[in-house]
């Protein structure tokens, strides 16, 4: 075989393949991620985090550390939810004033902190770090790097986080609020999908990325490698990626114009000023566009572009300078105070696309197509596949259905790790079959249950 594949390196690699998917099916069903969390066996005569650490302490060996001072807990309370110190007045409160339980005097306190709008700032740092948030594009050659809303979808994370949105809810918006029953405001949530790395606009690379994000943030599944081959150890294959692909294939992002207003400033000095400025901007693309292009028809509304038209009609010599002036537009509207703000959404294509398997990952090596679908492993039904428009609600009630084993650990175990700065598991981005075991299984499992019977109240948990 070593031989062979010096000269079919093709028949080797399939061979690997194959046997790499066989292999990883029988332990997949053993896998403890993979399992739905089971509830300890406790005693239930303290709090179940404090029992569940003093089993664990008394098969170690380990003596608890003494109870810390009540200002001590206030000041560790106050940092961990807000990154602030507490303020003045509850630090001269203690237990004794009201002669309450320390237990109940610290729920107190964590509770007024929890109430604290700087909570929401604080976490949201948390969750935008894993949703790889940023104001700009990175390189995109002559194009305006700036996303220019890309404030909106920071702000609805913030007020969600304050607001307690429940966790299974937050995440459905962020993939699939233009397709439901919510406010349009709501659409600000759709910036976890667009705004990420553009990769030079190279569309299957924009594509991978946000089929990467949204399954390593949700279930902590690594999806990069099954584009070119199927997954070496996790129960993840071509198929199961070209099926998701098909969904965000079928989704298109809402063009700059046509961007929904979430927020209309009100008229003022400010406001006439901002919109004279933007009227200048737009009307300096419209010349440019004129000069160069001798079919060019300025539309009724000198706000109205059809960007993708013109820059098609203009030379490439001549793209650079129009979309410099368009960038222009999109930095005064994305920073001025005065502008309406709107949000970075997406939307279903008019026919969703059928999805084929790129062959090694290649575009060009188009193979047999196949279903949208949610990974077959994971399905609550294994035949069921997408049928409603692009997929993407579908999606996005897979990942959050009670019965999902990954959804609800994965986000007790990156809550554990920001109070207690130390995950149950050390790498949160992936619960997979190479993942190591969690430190203490229990704990995670009761975490994880427990949000759910919260109705997924992060604040709860």
């Amino acid at each position: 075989m070593r031989v062979l594949s010096l000269f079919l390196p093709g028949i080797a690699a399939l061979s690997l393949v194959v046997g790499a998917t066989r292999a990883c099916a029988a332990p997949s069903e053993q896998h403890w991620a993979f399992q739905s969390p089971e509830r300890p066996a406790l005693a239930g005569k303290i709090h179940p985090v404090d029992e569940l650490l003093a089993i664990r302490q008394k098969e170690k060996n380990l003596k608890p550390v003494p109870d810390a001072a009540p200002e001590v807990l206030l000041r560790r309370a106050w940092h961990v939810v807000t990154g602030l110190q507490p303020p003045e007045a509850l630090g001269k409160r203690g237990p004794g004033e009201r002669g309450e339980p320390l237990a109940e005097w610290s729920a107190r306190m964590i509770d007024e902190a929890l109430s604290s709008p700087h909570y929401g700032e604080r976490w949201a740092r948390h969750w935008l770090d894993v949703a790889r948030y940023a104001d700009t594009k990175g390189y995109s050659f002559t194009a305006g790097r700036l996303f220019p809303f890309a404030f909106t979808y920071r702000d609805w994370v913030i007020e969600a986080l304050n607001k307690d949105l429940p966790y299974d809810e937050f995440l459905r918006r962020q993939i699939a609020a233009d397709l439901m029953d919510v406010p349009v405001r709501e659409q600000a949530a759709l910036g976890f999908l667009t705004l990420g790395r553009r990769y030079l606009n190279k569309h299957d690379l924009i594509i991978a990325d946000r089929i990467d994000v949204t399954f390593r943030s949700t279930m902590g599944l690594t999806m990069q490698c099954v584009r070119c081959h199927d997954h070496k150890s996790d129960p993840l294959t071509m198929q199961d990626y070209y099926g998701l692909y098909g969904v965000f294939d079928s989704t298109e992002e809402v063009p700059e114009g046509e961007l929904p207003v979430i927020a209309t400033p009100e008229d003022s000095p400010g406001y006439r000023a901002f919109r004279q400025e933007l009227l200048k901007r737009a009307n300096a693309a419209h010349d440019y566009a004129a000069e160069k292009i001798k079919e060019y028809q300025r539309p009724p509304a000198p706000l109205d572009f059809d960007r993708k038209k013109a820059l098609s009609q203009l030379d490439q010599s001549e793209r650079g300078k129009y979309r410099g002036l368009l960038a222009k537009m999109d930095e005064l509207e994305g920073k001025s105070e005065f502008a309406p703000v709107r949000a970075m959404a997406v939307r279903d294509r008019p026919k969703p696309r059928e999805p084929v398997i790129f062959e090694r990952g290649q575009q060009s090596s188009r193979g047999p197509k196949v279903p949208r679908a949610f990974p077959a492993f994971f399905r609550e039904v294994p035949t069921s596949t997408f049928k409603q428009g692009s997929g993407r609600l579908e999606l996005a009630r897979e990942l959050t259905r009670p019965g999902n084993p990954l959804t609800a650990r994965v986000c007790a175990n990156r809550v554990w790790m920001h109070v207690m700065g130390s995950p149950l598991v050390n790498t949160p981005g992936d619960f997979g079959l190479q993942a190591p075991s969690p430190l203490h299984a229990g704990l995670l499992d009761h975490l994880a249950l427990y949000l759910q019977e919260q109705d997924w109240s992060v604040k709860a948990l």
